[in-house]
C-alpha cells in the first residue's frame, strides 16, 4: 500500500530502481551531504521496509523475472563446457590433423547457447576464421557462492558478545561462569 508520507514513497520508487540507498535518497529529494544517513536511517523502518519488499514483488510479477529464473540463467553460464559448443572434425581421413568446427545449435545441449557471448566470421586470406566467446564463469560461480552462503564478507557476532570482548579486552576481569 502507498505510504502517506509522500517523500517516503518517493524514496521507494527511486530505491527499488538501483537499490543504492544513497542515491534514492538523494532522487527523492534529500540532502547530498546527509543521503546516506537518511538512507540507512529510513531502511530500517519498517513501513519502509515492507513498502519495498511489496514494490520488488510487483516489479518481479510485471516483469515475470524470478529469483529462480536468475539462478538458473547463472548456472548456465557457470555450467558452459566448450565441447557443447566445438568439435575437433579429421580434414583427411586416416589423418591425425583436424580442425575446429562450431556445432550446429541443434546439436547443442539445452540452452548451452544462452552462454554465448559471440560468434563472428572472418574472411582472411588463409580462409574463413571463426571467433567464438562465451560468457565469463568467474562472475556467475561468484554471485551463485554468495547465494548459497559460500563466502562471508562479515560475521555477526551478537551485541551480548562484543559487550563481552570490548569488556574483556578493557578490563583485567574475567567473566563470571
Amino acid at each position: 500500500m502507498k505510504l502517506e508520507n509522500a517523500k517516503h514513497e518517493r524514496f521507494c520508487q527511486e530505491y527499488i530502481i538501483d537499490l543504492n540507498g544513497a542515491k534514492a535518497a538523494e532522487r527523492s529529494g534529500y540532502s547530498t551531504k546527509t543521503a546516506r544517513t537518511q538512507a540507512n536511517q529510513l531502511l530500517t523502518k519498517l513501513d519502509i521496509y515492507e513498502r519495498v519488499a511489496e514494490l520488488k514483488e510487483i516489479r518481479s510479477e510485471r516483469t515475470v523475472i524470478t529469483q529462480d529464473m536468475v539462478l538458473k540463467e547463472l548456472k548456465i553460464l557457470a555450467q558452459s563446457d566448450i565441447q557443447d559448443y566445438l568439435e575437433v572434425v579429421n580434414q583427411y581421413p586416416g589423418s591425425k590433423d583436424g580442425r575446429v568446427s562450431l556445432k550446429m545449435f541443434a546439436e547443442m545441449k539445452g540452452n548451452a547457447t544462452r552462454a554465448i557471448k559471440s560468434i563472428s566470421e572472418h574472411i582472411t586470406k588463409d580462409g574463413i576464421q571463426l571467433k567464438f566467446k562465451l560468457h565469463g564463469k568467474e562472475k556467475p560461480l561468484e554471485l551463485l557462492g554468495k547465494h548459497l552462503g559460500m563466502f562471508m564478507d562479515k560475521f555477526d557476532i551478537g551485541d551480548n558478545l562484543k559487550k563481552l570482548l570490548v569488556d574483556r579486552i578493557f578490563t583485567d576481569e574475567r567473566p563470571k561462569e
